[in-house]
């Protein structure tokens, strides 16, 4: 990433941008506008992990009991 032609992208990783965008073929997308995207989701995932890494087991038992009840 990033990526330069659309037929640089892997089918699964296609199907999924398809399917959040709303579109049936990727080539209906700027290859622009899914590299940002694409960049934005690993952005967000990657502070996520973080978040996850600040907890304390104990902190991190009761999000999950919480995410359960």
């Amino acid at each position: 990433m990033p990526y330069k032609r659309h037929i640089e992208i892997d089918s699964l990783t296609a199907n999924y941008i398809c399917t959040v965008s709303g579109v049936s073929n990727i080539y209906a997308l700027d290859i622009e506008e899914i590299n940002v995207y694409l960049k934005g989701m690993n952005d967000y995932i990657d502070e996520d992990v973080k978040d996850l890494e600040r907890l304390t087991v104990p902190e991190f038992v009761r999000n999950l009991e919480k995410d359960v009840a």
